[in-house]
């Protein structure tokens, strides 16, 4: 417990992030982002003594109960000094059994930080289609960056790419489109990227080259299509990508565009048979 040594003697961890001692990590991660957001000296300027002394023991809280050894390591200690029980927000000590079926803090409050904490801890717990009832609810008064607005760089994200994941398999492919496009362009540019770009990009090459020319109408598949040349694409998904343009184009008439996406593709490719399929595509749809 070497990383707690600078807490007060017999300080109950929970109390100092205000989770309760059966708390997920994700509502230990969540309600420490909150708290230091509120201790920080810029929004303490009356205070900026008792304001990093409050962080200093969250930082020290949370790295206690945010690992699961020294978590269990606490959890001894505190079971062996009699914290039996702890008191709550609205009075009284509660007796464990009692304690685990209180909600988090932002079940119960309408601002949009906790809405958007709400949406976020529904999201990590599998309940995706409550997160996006609420997020539907939130949007058209507070905008399409409410999510950006309202939570961390990371929370952010992870909510994107969930929320990216639950619209594809609801096969809602443009609602799957604009989130992930988020995440994207959040990160494309970033020194640090989440990890999981790799993962987002390859979704939304799929919806751009594969779903949308399926399911969606004729120009907002080929907008995807045009996005999805910005990303790296392998030889074989730009041809892909060039051949759906073509078929949709040709399909709807629009020879003249046709005509340039093949030749966009011929600089591409000079050699090789795809622009040769293409003129065949183009020919056949004339003559028809």
């Amino acid at each position: 417990m070497a990383r707690s040594a600078a807490l007060p003697a017999g300080i109950d961890l929970y109390a100092v992030l205000k989770v309760l001692p059966t708390a997920t990590s994700d509502e230990i991660r969540i309600s420490f982002k909150r708290l230091v957001l509120e201790s920080h000296p810029d929004k303490n300027p009356a205070r900026r003594e008792w304001s990093e002394r409050q962080i200093r023991q969250l930082i020290q809280a949370y790295e206690v109960l945010i690992n699961a050894e020294s978590r269990a390591a606490f959890d001894r200690q505190r079971e062996a000094t009699s914290y039996g029980f702890r008191t709550v927000p609205g009075g009284g000590a509660t007796p464990r059994r009692q304690r685990e079926k209180v909600e988090p803090f932002f079940f119960r409050k309408k601002d949009p930080e906790s809405r958007a904490l709400l949406i976020l801890h529904l999201l990590l717990n599998g309940r995706q289609k409550a997160a996006v009832e609420v997020l539907d609810e939130m949007e058209p008064s507070h905008g399409r960056t409410f999510l950006y607005d309202h939570l961390t760089r990371e929370d952010y994200l992870d909510s994107l790419f969930l929320l990216g994941e639950f619209f594809m398999v609801q096969k809602q492919y443009g609602k799957a489109v604009r989130r992930l496009e988020e995440f994207w362009v959040h990160e494309r540019k970033s020194r640090f990227p989440r990890h999981y770009l790799e993962e987002a990009v390859r979704r939304l090459k799929d919806l751009y080259l594969r779903k949308l020319p399926r399911h969606a109408d004729a120009e907002t598949a080929l907008r995807g299509l045009r996005d999805a040349l910005a990303l790296k694409l392998t030889k074989s998904e730009e041809a892909l990508c060039f051949r759906r343009m073509v078929e949709i184009l040709v399909g709807n008439g629009r020879i003249a565009e046709a005509e340039g996406v093949i030749d966009r593709a011929r600089a591409r490719f000079p050699e090789g048979k795809l622009v040769s399929k293409l003129e065949d595509l183009l020919r056949t749809s004339v003559r028809s």
